[in-house]
């Protein structure tokens, strides 16, 4: 095993962390992005004026081209939630073709709450329906944008997130609103995965109203979840 150390912004260490020398098993990443009315909200991403949901479809290209130098087993795939969460792109290696879907992505309007629930159910059916599951660390990175619109937990059973070998899957959140209000915290309490105190490092979440640190965090998603340094805190604000 290999030692990595990390230093955060504030000056505070964090404990090394031990890399494993054999190859890490290959993702398969489903982005869930939200096509509500705010993604549509212009913010200043890289100096310039640019809408959330471009400057958005900009950060998972390149994401997606940084993941693949690392590895051309990762997978990607991507759900819309529009309002529902539906696969529009199934998991593939394809770079080519999951960008070609990622780049026909379109706000869509006024939606309701976001049922976390659903999200849940499509990927437990994706996962029970893959006959190679079993290979692949599974996660979702969603982008949520209905700042004044609570989520609706409607799982029947308790959601369950893992990082391999349990069918279960990592969940990275990144909640993007307006100011903060009673409703912002609502949403972000039902979206978050729990927080497990002895495993830190599971899920990333972020908070974010502005993008003055998006490129950051999206650095900071690169990690595979099996060697992830666990942030300081279960959420981290980058407004």
């Amino acid at each position: 095993m290999a030692a990595a150390s990390m230093v955060i912004e504030n000056g505070a260490k964090i404990e090394p962390l031990n890399v494993p020398r054999e190859p890490l098993p290959p993702e398969r990443i489903a982005f869930c992005v939200d096509l509500g009315e705010e993604m549509s909200k212009v913010w200043l991403f890289n100096n310039h004026k640019t809408p959330r949901l471009d400057s958005f479809k900009e950060l998972i290209r390149l994401f997606v081209r940084s993941k693949q130098l690392i590895s051309n087993q990762h997978e990607f795939g991507l759900l819309v939630a529009s309002p529902s969460p539906f696969w529009f792109c199934e998991f593939t290696s394809d770079s080519t073709a999951f960008l070609s879907s990622l780049s026909q992505l379109d706000v869509q309007g006024s939606m309701g709450p976001f049922p976390m629930g659903d999200l849940n159910k499509r990927m437990r059916d994706n996962i029970k329906g893959s006959p190679n599951a079993a290979k692949f660390v599974y996660r979702v990175i969603l982008i949520h944008a209905r700042s004044a619109i609570p989520a609706a937990d409607s799982s029947p059973s308790p959601l369950v997130y893992g990082a391999h070998g349990n069918a279960g899957f990592v969940l990275d959140l990144i909640h993007v609103h307006e100011k903060p209000n009673k409703e912002i915290k609502q949403t972000y309490d039902i979206l978050s995965p729990p927080f497990d105190p002895d495993h830190p490092s599971d899920s990333y979440s972020f908070d974010l109203s502005t993008a003055k640190r998006i490129n950051w965090m999206f650095s900071a998603l690169l990690a595979h979840p099996l060697i992830r340094l666990p942030l300081p805190t279960p959420a981290i604000k980058v407004t």
